[in-house]
């Protein structure tokens, strides 16, 4: 049991160091997309001009940004939920494992994002950004599979905290 115990906090606190590095990249995404966003709309002010690759480039770091930043929503529990489940059991299941029901469903969506990201990145290959010629799809299609491991990382880390709070702990 010790060993388990150990394994468990070892993942979370890895896991935790990952978010923050997701932090960071979210955090740079963000200002990148603001910098853009304000040049947009500077240059549609100015010289009533719009740059078609500045909203390209901000619709791509936008997907990304989402991406990234999920799994820090799923991990600190913000996601929105709807509640009528728990309200409907009360009582006659627990918290604990109602919760982790839902975590195991969307860990299967998150494999489900995975694999559609898998088969993105492959279509993606063959095209190219309509207006950043320079840039594959499969580089703005790659966020989907990497987000999708992501979440699913610390939707099990989670499980992991909801078992860890009781005296018959699994870890």
């Amino acid at each position: 049991m010790d060993r388990l115990e150990s394994f468990c906090k070892k993942y979370i606190r890895a896991i935790d160091k990952l978010n923050i590095l997701l932090e960071i990249i979210s955090g740079v995404l963000f200002c990148l997309l603001v910098v853009l966003v304000f040049i947009s709309v500077l240059s549609r002010f100015l010289a009533n001009f719009s740059f078609a690759f500045i909203e390209q480039g901000a619709a791509y770091i936008t997907v990304w940004m989402v991406m990234m930043g999920l799994p820090l929503v799923i991990r600190t529990g913000s996601m929105i939920a709807i509640e009528f489940l728990s309200d409907f059991f009360k009582g006659k299941v627990s918290h604990k494992i109602l919760k982790t029901i839902v975590d195991v469903l969307n860990i299967l969506f998150y494999i489900v994002v995975l694999g559609s990201g898998l088969m993105l990145i492959e279509t993606g290959m063959l095209s190219v950004s309509p207006t950043l010629t320079w840039l594959r799809m499969s580089w703005v299609y790659l966020s989907f599979p990497l987000g999708a491991v992501f979440m699913l990382l610390n939707t099990v880390a989670n499980i992991l905290n909801y078992w860890e709070r009781k005296e018959k702990a699994v870890c």
